[in-house]
C-alpha cells in the first residue's frame, strides 16, 4: 500500500475502534504484546485512540535469550507513549504449576505435544487478559490476521478470545505496511514472526509455508481462477491452505445451539 492509502486505513481503524468502544461502555484498551509485529500494530492503533493502554507481556520467564530479545522489543514499542503503561507477568510458574497437577504436558517429546502446551500458554495468557480488562473496565484488543485467522492459526480460548479484532480483515503484508506507518520499531518489523508457543517456535517453520503464499492462496480461493495453470508447488500450498480452512472452520463460528421447540 502506498502511505496515503496506509494512513487512511490506520485512521479508519483507530475511529472504527473508539466508537467500538464508546458503544460498549468501556474505558481502556487491554493488548498482549509479545514483542512481534501484529501486537506491535495492534498496540500503536490503541494508542493512537488516545485512550489508556494497558499493555502486557507475558514471557515464559524473564531470562533467557528469547525472552529477553522479546521483552527489549516491547519496551521500545511502549516506553514513550504517554497513555501505555506496561504490565511484565511471566507465566512459567503458572504453567508448570498446570503441568504439576497433570494439565499439560511434562515432557516435549513431540510435535503434538510442544502444540498441547504452546496452547495451554496461550490459554493462560488469554486469562490474565480477561482478568486485566475486568481490573481496569477494558476492551481486549485482538492481534491476529486475515492469514492466520482463515486458516484457524490461533487457539481457540488463548488468542482467539478477544473483544475486537482489527487487524484480521488484513494480510500480514498489511499489518507490515501499517508496521511502517505507526513507526513499530525496526527489531519489531524485522523480527522473524513467532507465536511464542514454545522455545524456537516460528510460525513459518511451524506451518510449513511463507505469510507471502498464504496470502497468495487465500486470495486465489476468493477468485475464479482456474488450478489447472499451477504449477505442483503452487498446488501443495493451496491443497494444504483449503484443507487448514476446513478443518479449522469450527473456530471462526459461534458454537451450535440446540433449537429446543418447547412447544413440542
Amino acid at each position: 500500500m502506498d502511505e496515503t492509502t496506509t494512513r487512511k486505513l490506520a485512521n479508519d481503524i483507530v475511529q472504527w475502534m473508539l466508537d467500538y468502544q464508546e458503544s460498549s461502555g468501556t474505558c481502556c484498551w487491554i493488548v498482549g504484546v509479545s514483542g512481534g509485529i501484529d501486537s506491535a500494530v495492534a498496540c500503536r492503533l490503541a494508542e493512537y485512540t488516545n485512550k489508556n493502554v494497558q499493555a502486557i507481556a507475558m514471557p515464559m520467564y524473564c531470562h533467557g535469550i528469547v525472552d529477553s530479545v522479546n521483552l527489549d522489543n516491547v519496551m521500545k514499542l511502549c516506553v514513550n507513549p504517554h497513555n501505555v503503561k506496561l504490565d511484565i507477568r511471566p507465566i512459567g510458574q503458572i504453567v508448570e504449576s498446570y503441568k504439576n497437577n497433570g494439565v499439560g504436558c511434562k515432557r516435549l517429546l513431540k510435535s503434538g505435544q510442544q502444540l498441547r502446551e504452546g496452547n495451554l500458554r496461550s490459554r493462560i495468557r488469554a486469562n490474565i487478559l480477561y482478568d486485566a480488562a475486568h481490573y481496569f473496565h477494558g476492551l481486549v484488543v485482538g492481534t491476529g490476521n486475515k492469514d492466520e485467522d482463515q486458516i484457524g492459526y490461533f487457539t481457540k480460548g488463548g488468542d482467539g478470545l478477544v473483544d475486537l479484532c482489527p487487524l484480521s480483515d488484513l494480510h500480514k503484508s498489511q499489518v507490515y505496511d501499517l508496521a511502517r506507518y505507526l513507526n513499530v520499531p525496526d527489531s519489531i518489523i524485522n523480527a522473524v514472526p513467532s507465536a511464542g508457543l514454545w522455545d524456537g517456535q516460528t510460525d513459518e517453520t511451524e506451518l510449513g509455508m511463507t505469510y507471502d503464499e498464504i496470502e497468495w492462496a487465500l486470495k486465489h480461493i476468493n477468485t475464479t481462477r482456474t488450478d489447472a495453470c499451477l504449477n505442483l508447488e503452487e498446488l501443495n500450498i493451496l491443497n494444504d491452505v483449503k484443507q487448514r480452512v476446513r478443518t479449522n472452520a469450527h473456530k471462526l463460528k459461534v458454537p451450535p445451539v440446540f433449537p429446543y421447540n418447547k412447544d413440542q
